[in-house]
């Protein structure tokens, strides 16, 4: 089996309480010469790619450099670079005319298994938390997860889910508490109930 079939097979594969990441059941989706892998816990994709013997997992989080003044910009490029003396697997590069952040990881095929995919696929998202709390910009990623998490909710209701059922997916496939389920679920169908008394 090829090397991107046999990733795409594992990530299909996985149950809601796994252990490890790769174990997980990823929405996987074939591109033309790349996957691209994505989970309801994470509000970014990871795309892989096969270049010769090597795997390559890219994440893009989301961060822009461009619109930063030059200082700033700068600076942000010193910050990347002392991170990527600090990461083992992973490295942060920039690419694209917005100065676009991506972090990347490459994985060597004859190594590939399920535990080594594990640890590029853990190593690889803590390491694009790291980069948000090193270019001083953790809030924007606090920010990213919340309005991730409320969109599901959000397309949850729309599809006319119970409000226990959607609490269900939220505990279940994004491991949120319960309480913070319940909490947010109440707060977004009084939100729509609110909504809907000012068009009556």
């Amino acid at each position: 089996m090829e090397p991107l079939e046999l990733v795409a097979k594992w990530l299909r594969e996985g149950r809601d309480d796994a252990k490890m990441l790769v174990d997980l059941p990823w929405q996987v989706r074939e591109r033309e010469g790349y996957l691209e892998a994505s989970h309801p816990r994470f509000p970014f994709k990871v795309k892989i790619l096969k270049r010769g013997e090597i795997l390559t997992l890219i994440v893009d989080p989301g961060l822009v450099l461009y619109t930063l003044p030059r200082e700033e910009k700068l600076l942000a490029f010193k910050r990347l670079l002392a991170l990527n003396s600090e990461f083992s697997l992973v490295r942060a590069s920039v690419a694209g005319d917005d100065d676009r952040v991506l972090v990347l990881a490459d994985l060597e095929i004859k190594t590939l298994n399920k535990e080594v995919l594990n640890d590029f696929l853990n190593t690889l998202i803590s390491s694009v938390v790291a980069v948000y709390h090193k270019l001083g910009r953790a809030d924007e990623l606090d920010d990213l997860f919340y309005k991730h998490i409320l969109s599901i909710a959000e397309e949850l209701m729309n599809r006319g889910m119970s409000e226990e059922d959607a609490v269900r997916y939220l505990t279940v496939k994004i491991a949120l508490p319960r309480p913070v389920a319940d909490s947010l679920i109440r707060d977004l169908v009084k939100r729509r109930r609110e909504i809907g008394k000012s068009y009556a």
